[in-house]
């Protein structure tokens, strides 16, 4: 297969439950692909290989006993460094002025 995080979420997910890509081996790409790109771009202020590889190998532990765990079972996620993530850094702050709501 080509380029593994060129493909969709459902992409990703169909290969995952048809066992023909593991959650394992779409980690890797993703992180390798990071790799690669994060230094131009900086899109990634921090980075939890160690955890997300866990992750992959349970997600891949269910694949194999037919224990998938929902729809985007082993699909890698990224999470906004504004979120709190027990364990990684969280950047909430901003030096932007607060903005009022709009009356919802």
């Amino acid at each position: 297969m080509s380029d593994l995080t060129r493909l969709s979420a459902m992409e990703m997910a169909d290969h995952i439950r048809s066992k023909s890509i593991s959650p394992v081996e779409l980690i890797r790409a993703h992180f390798d692909r990071i790799k690669k790109l994060n230094l131009r771009l900086n899109a990634f202020v921090e980075l939890d290989e160690e955890r997300a590889h866990l992750q992959a190998k349970y997600a891949e532990a269910a694949v194999v006993q037919g224990k998938t765990l929902g729809p985007l079972h082993g699909i890698p996620i990224s999470i906004k460094s504004s979120i709190d993530v027990a364990g990684l850094h969280c950047e909430a702050g901003t030096r932007l002025p607060p903005r009022r709501a709009r009356g919802w």
